[in-house]
């Protein structure tokens, strides 16, 4: 008796894994953008964006690919497998609220000329093990004394191509430069931006 219920929850457990995702936070690149090669604005080479103030190298042989060209800069993705499924996403917004996203887990690191929390989630999704690499970052607007920027840089790989495609998200997490300084701890000696209504 204690065999066949063994053997029902072990295959219960084994057809979870296999139906879906399981694993803290791990999202496969739909999740993060809606973003498609070939729609949208096309980057390459240096992106330099005067609105957050920074300037950013895409990595040779790679576009990022962000929204339409009449809609503000707010980041793009960048495809690393012609499945579609490997990404690195970028992501810069002004806060609207002071919330502090920093997970327990998270690692202090160096990101470009400024400092940022990074932190890695591993689960599986669809049958395959899938890790997420977020480095999050909050830097003064360069515009406003009063603003803060808030973003991230995400990697989305498969487990096993990890190593590889995390050769190109330190490369260009090494290569991001602001001109807003950063904020140790996020909504600290920051008022809260004016309402424009």
């Amino acid at each position: 008796m204690w065999r066949l219920i063994r053997f029902v929850f072990v295959l219960f457990v084994f057809l979870f894994l296999e139906s879906g995702t399981y694993g803290s936070q791990v999202r496969g690149c739909d999740g993060y953008t809606k973003a498609q090669p070939g729609h949208g604005v096309e980057y390459s080479g240096t992106l330099r964006n005067s609105d957050y103030g920074l300037t950013l190298q895409i990595p040779p042989g790679q576009s990022g690919w962000g929204a339409a060209p009449e809609a503000p800069f707010h980041g793009f993705a960048i495809f690393l497998a012609a499945d579609l499924k490997s990404c690195i996403f970028f992501e810069i917004h002004l806060r609207v609220a002071t919330d502090n996203n920093k997970s327990q887990s998270a690692t202090r690191i160096k990101l470009g000329n400024r400092k940022g929390w990074e932190e890695q989630s591993t689960g599986v999704i669809e049958g395959n093990e899938w890790t997420n690499v977020t480095a999050r970052f909050s830097i003064r607007d360069p515009r406003s004394t009063n603003e803060v920027d808030d973003g991230s840089l995400t990697l989305v790989t498969l487990t096993r191509n990890k190593s590889k495609n995390m050769e190109l998200f330190r490369e260009m997490r090494s290569h991001i430069r602001f001109e807003g300084e950063d904020v140790s701890v996020a909504g600290a000696d920051v008022r809260q931006p004016r309402r424009t209504d």
